[in-house]
């Protein structure tokens, strides 16, 4: 009577041992919450780290009154654009392959680019920081999201950031406003809020 005994509990064993196997390889439920800095190649994160800022002997971008500090950092990234290296990193389209796939949660600002009729965005950029790709020239390619919201936006509220879940791709997508390393099918796109 061992035998019977002995033949269910390797049965019970094996499922056992597949439940395991699917559990460790099911997809996860919950988004991963990343930061901008993580979609770039570490080696191109290190150098963007390490590039001094640009020195302009103290010289201001105005010739009469007080420093716009928004003028100043204009005028460190063109001087920054002329370095070989930093245009390299600046124009990259090089991405982090792991998060092909990835379920994640980012914030970013909203730059859009299709309407429908209720002027609600059906297609936008994501990224970083507000302005970019309007009033500052774009970021790189890696540190941009091309997004199709499930549920259209509306851009009552287009200045301020936003949380953006989906699924992550590593597609490149271009069009007159700027080059996206990166796309995303957006589940939910809510106001930003810490």
């Amino acid at each position: 009577m061992r035998f019977p005994s002995l033949v269910t509990g390797l049965i019970y064993f094996s499922l056992l041992a597949i439940q395991v196997c699917h559990a460790e390889k099911a997809p996860a439920t919950e988004p991963r919450e990343i930061d901008w800095t993580e979609l770039m190649p570490p080696e191109e994160l290190e150098k963007l780290e390490s590039m001094p800022p640009v020195d302009h002997g103290g010289a201001s971008p105005f010739e009469e009154g007080p420093v716009d500090p928004l003028a100043q950092e204009a005028a460190n990234a063109v001087a920054q654009a002329m370095d070989p290296e930093w245009q390299a990193i600046l124009s990259s389209t090089n991405v982090r392959p792991e998060f092909d796939g990835a379920l994640i949660k980012i914030p970013g600002f909203v730059v859009p680019l299709e309407f429908n009729e209720e002027n609600a965005a059906t297609e936008f950029f994501l990224v970083p920081y507000m302005g970019a790709c309007i009033h500052v020239p774009p970021p790189p390619p890696n540190q941009i999201i091309y997004v199709k919201p499930v549920e259209p936006l509306k851009m009552d509220r287009m200045w301020e950031p936003y949380w953006v879940v989906g699924t992550l791709r590593t597609e490149l997508m271009e069009n007159d406003i700027a080059q996206a390393a990166y796309t995303m099918a957006a589940q939910l796109v809510f106001l930003y809020e810490e």
